[in-house]
């Protein structure tokens, strides 16, 4: 801004209120891929995209309209520091996702 060079660490996102869901999308997520799925119950799922290298790229969340959305933030961690958490501890609700941050 302003002729100066300036380097953020944001991702695209996008969000959508549809009737009884509510859609949020964070980072990149190639439609060709299949996803990890953190099912979450009561209609809620997260699904990771993750990359070559197996770090997550991008994540869609899947909720009811008025739940809290968690989670958003530990995705932005994971992708910015280019962790790579197994697969299974992705999709395991049983597991906090900040324990993943390692």
């Amino acid at each position: 801004m302003l002729g100066e060079t300036v380097l953020t660490r944001t991702f695209p996102g996008f969000g959508s209120d549809q009737y009884d869901q509510t859609l949020q999308i964070l980072g990149l997520c190639p439609e060709r891929e299949v996803p990890v799925i953190r099912d979450l119950g009561a209609r809620r799922q997260i699904l990771f995209y993750l990359s070559r290298r197996r770090t997550p790229r991008g994540r869609v969340r899947i909720r009811e309209p008025g739940s809290v959305a968690r989670g958003i933030r530990f995705t932005e961690i994971m992708i910015s520091r280019k962790l790579s958490p197994r697969a299974e501890a992705l999709a395991d609700p049983a597991i906090n996702m900040k324990a993943l941050l390692g």
